[in-house]
């Protein structure tokens, strides 16, 4: 694993990370990465309910793991993310 400096601490993946949203024309359309019909029913089978802000927070650690695993595919010099990114 060439390039990659597995002492780097990790940061908090939920402060400082943007929103993202994209620009249709008339206005701005928000991407999740979660599902929140599938957490939901996740949380509902373990007999709990899901807060309003559980999705944003979730969509921002995905994102970040996501962040992450694309620096570590380029610093291996691949172009391709695999799972031992993540």
């Amino acid at each position: 694993m060439r390039g990659f400096d597995h002492t780097t601490p990790l940061q908090d993946p939920i402060k400082n990370l943007p929103t993202k949203s994209i620009n249709v024309g008339f206005s701005y359309f928000y991407m999740a990465y979660v599902k929140k019909v599938e957490v939901r029913e996740f949380l509902r089978r373990q007999g709990l309910r899901a807060a309003g802000d559980i999705f944003d927070a979730l969509d921002k650690a995905v994102e970040w793991k996501l962040k992450k695993a694309v620096e570590r595919a380029k610093a291996n010099g691949r172009k391709t993310v695999k799972g031992i990114d993540i």
